[in-house]
């Protein structure tokens, strides 16, 4: 996904250069960015060209994230335009720390990687390229088997309920890989009457292979977590792929862990996702809507009566719209509801 930012001059001027970019990095613009992505400890990585040394940036892009998932790069939340640059929206590293060269290698060997004109494990192991244990130079990095890798994440997503399904089609459908899926994103979404989402935060509870944390992203919000509790590795590589860099996945056993969610830094997400996943995470209770800060979108199991969750919903939500069943893969009940603060903090005092 690429992000249009208007950004002083002033603020972008280099605090460190390469031979196809430059760094910037000052409190303001580190205030700007975290405002925007939601996170901390960030830099703007620029480029006059949204090419690095003969490769798309795009695709060194999802090279790098590969390497962070392992702690060894910083990560990249997004590729930005600044009037007529390109930058990558990145974690800031410095100080001083060892190459791990062959973990490198390793990496890059397992997820068929290479770089153009040159030999990828003489180039991961350039000390130019390391900063405090991190490799920050991807220039010329690409993906040797895409097809390969392509079928591997279409592999993922044809699991059905965590199991491996023979047929072509997955539970999400993912059109950029040419798959089918039993859940109807489009028409799900049109009918919880889904808009704008820029500057929220989106929670997905039960996210699946992570379809509905794509739509969020592509409607602006500015930080999205999907939780379930297997695959979340594989969910991380599919939203790398699709250029979805913002989105994280927690792997996570409902509802005993639910408290990790707060660990990402976000105590109560301004949007909050919870469909057909409630048989499989205790049922409802008071931390469902206790993570839940302004608007969530909630759907029974299959075939349940609107009357199992109706009074629940009423006594938590300031605000709660009926909108009738939805019927892709089983009948659902479904519900869009508006937050009363204080009112659920009180009641799941009680309840914890």
């Amino acid at each position: 996904m690429i992000h249009n930012l208007t950004i002083d001059e002033e603020l972008l001027e280099s605090v460190a250069a390469g031979k196809n970019c430059h760094l910037a990095r000052n409190p303001e613009l580190t205030r700007i960015l975290e405002e925007g992505f939601g996170r901390t400890n960030l830099c703007l990585k620029i480029f006059e060209k949204p090419i690095w040394s003969g490769v798309l940036l795009d695709e060194a892009t999802k090279v790098q994230n590969v390497f962070s998932w392992y702690g060894l790069a910083p990560r990249v939340y997004a590729i930005a335009t600044i009037g007529d640059r390109v930058a990558q929206v990145e974690d800031y590293v410095e100080g001083t720390g060892p190459k791990r060269v062959r973990k490198a290698q390793d990496i890059a060997k397992r997820y068929h990687l290479a770089v153009k004109d040159g030999e990828i494990d003489k180039q991961l192991a350039e000390s130019h390229r390391w900063i405090n244990g991190k490799i920050v130079d991807f220039g010329r990095f690409y993906f040797a088997s895409p097809k390969w890798y392509e079928k591997k994440l279409r592999e993922h997503l044809y699991r059905y309920h965590k199991k491996p399904h023979k047929e072509s089609v997955g539970y999400h459908p993912c059109p950029e890989l040419g798959v089918s899926g039993r859940r109807e994103i489009e028409s799900r979404v049109e009918r919880m009457g889904w808009g704008d989402f820029t500057g929220k935060t989106v929670l997905d509870i039960g996210c699946n292979s992570g379809a509905f944390c794509w739509e969020a992203a592509k409607r602006g919000a500015k930080r999205v977590i999907g939780v379930d509790h297997k695959f979340a590795g594989g969910n991380r590589q599919l939203a790398n792929w699709l250029g979805y860099w913002n989105i994280d996945f927690l792997e996570l056993t409902l509802p005993g862990e639910w408290r990790k969610i707060m660990e990402m830094g976000i105590d109560e997400f301004d949007v909050v996702i919870c469909l057909s996943i409630v048989g499989h995470a205790g049922g409802y209770n008071f931390w469902i809507p206790k993570l839940c800060k302004d608007l969530i979108y909630f759907s029974g199991q299959g075939k349940e009566p609107r009357d199992k969750y109706q009074r629940f919903l009423d006594r938590d939500f300031k605000k709660v719209e009926w909108l009738g069943y939805v019927t892709d893969n089983g009948k659902h009940p479904l519900w869009r509801c508006w937050k009363d603060v204080e009112k659920v903090l009180l009641d799941a005092e009680k309840d914890d």
